[in-house]
């Protein structure tokens, strides 16, 4: 019976390969405001709340120039094509591709994923997160989870405090809430 669902499986699969990030939740815009051109900025670094400090007001640093919190961090419906991460490392396309498919994340590189700077790829970052935490938590009774549950946390709470909408999230491509 498997063997018949093979060939579905496969075209599902090549499907999921072909869409762009966002295609099968939503549509992704680019960035209409500008402020992301220079190097050194960006959403991460400019306006998610790292730290409490930074709630409704960003990261200070980038606030020169004429740009201002208010101008390059605002809530969108539709998500933005800065959470796609597909000009960041390819685990990160990887990781939205074996999670969308319910694949065991012990076989594909998690910790690759997990080792790079949360920064580099915030909703995807948080996905990892969540997803190395469940599966930690599913394989042993006898081992501590507060290191994990401290990394899942910080993300979450990173990305609840920062300008990003749940319809954003959800809408993302990042299965986030398959996870939750």
């Amino acid at each position: 019976q498997m063997s018949a669902l093979a060939p579905s499986l496969t075209a599902i699969e090549a499907s999921i390969d072909a869409s762009p990030p966002g295609l099968l939740w939503g549509y992704a815009t680019a960035d209409a405001t500008g402020c992301w051109l220079d190097p050194g900025y960006d959403f991460e670094r400019c306006c998610v709340a790292w730290e409490s400090v930074s709630v409704g007001q960003g990261n200070l640093e980038c606030w020169t120039h004429g740009y201002t919190y208010e101008r390059c961090c605002p809530t969108t419906l539709v998500p933005r094509d800065i959470f796609s991460c597909l000009d960041r490392e390819p685990i990160w396309a990887q990781l939205r591709h074996e999670t969308c498919l319910s694949r065991s994340a012990s076989h594909w590189g998690l910790s690759e994923a997990l080792s790079l700077e949360a920064a580099r790829c915030l909703l995807g970052s948080l996905l990892g997160a969540m997803v190395h935490l469940a599966s930690i938590a599913h394989i042993s009774e006898n081992i501590d989870l507060s290191v994990f549950w401290e990394r899942a946390d910080m993300l979450l709470t990173a990305v609840l405090r920062s300008p990003i909408s749940l319809d954003e999230i959800l809408q993302s491509g990042w299965s986030i809430a398959k996870v939750l």
